[in-house]
């Protein structure tokens, strides 16, 4: 099982893998991740080749990983 903090640095990892994102600040706003599988929203700040952005995301986990992800700018 994991911890919130190690949910949100596994959607931390998914941001920079996958969109070379790196995240500036992150909060959870609903944690539904039960033994593996659920979703994680949060509300986060990231940047990209230095521009910053404001984003609502929701990371959708199986299995203990990201699976997909959902995002919205604020």
């Amino acid at each position: 099982m994991r911890t919130e903090t190690e949910l949100v640095e596994a959607a931390q990892r998914h941001l920079k893998q996958t969109y070379n994102e790196d995240t500036l600040s992150m909060t959870v706003t609903k944690n539904e991740v039960r033994d593996g599988k659920g979703v994680l929203a949060v509300e986060c700040t990231v940047s990209w080749n230095g521009t910053r952005s404001d984003w609502t995301k929701q990371f959708t986990f199986k299995d203990g990983q990201v699976a997909s992800m959902r995002a919205q700018p604020k």
